[in-house]
């Protein structure tokens, strides 16, 4: 009979972590919601939608518990697991469902260095518009869809393309 990966709630993982410190806390989900809060001492292994967790990828032995946003990827992973070893756990309800503490580990850029950005792209976006309007639209098009494109990033993944380039430059 094929193994199966067993559902822990908030509760039980807590207890399994303090009880027992031969489990593995694996937080499978991005790495900006990773970075905001997750489990202490929690390994995070960035998986797509369809990935799989393979023995390539260096995972303790003992028990894991897998843990995820609301649980679904996190339990479709630790099914999968649970077919080639034993003590695979999944937290039920994700990190939506953790009552215990959570260790941040977001750093948010000073307020100069978001000024700094935010300046630089209204300026890119004015000479874009410009381009547009003078030379050649095309280019201005190609201008306005690049800051657009950064501020997406930088929203999204928490990397902003002019972040860096400013810290590069010591523009802080």
């Amino acid at each position: 009979m094929p193994r199966a990966a067993t559902a822990l709630t908030s509760d039980q993982l807590e207890k399994r972590i303090e009880a027992d410190r031969d489990i593995t806390v694996i937080d499978i989900r991005t790495k900006g919601e990773f970075d905001r809060g997750h489990i202490k001492n929690a390994y995070h292994l960035l998986l797509g939608p369809f990935d799989t967790i393979s023995d390539a990828m260096g995972i303790p032995d003992g028990d894991v518990a897998i843990v995820c946003f609301v649980g679904f990827a996190g339990k479709r992973v630790a099914t999968d697991l649970a077919k080639r070893r034993e003590g695979v756990y999944y937290l039920k309800g994700g990190t939506n469902a953790w009552y215990g503490d959570l260790v941040s580990e977001k750093i948010t850029p000073p307020a100069p260095l978001v000024r700094g950005v935010m300046l630089v792209q209204l300026i890119l976006l004015a000479a874009g518009i410009a381009l547009m309007s003078f030379v050649s639209y095309w280019w201005g098009v190609a201008i306005i869809g690049l800051v657009t494109l950064d501020a997406f990033l930088g929203a999204a993944f928490n990397k902003s393309t002019l972040v860096t380039l400013l810290r590069a430059f010591s523009l802080r």
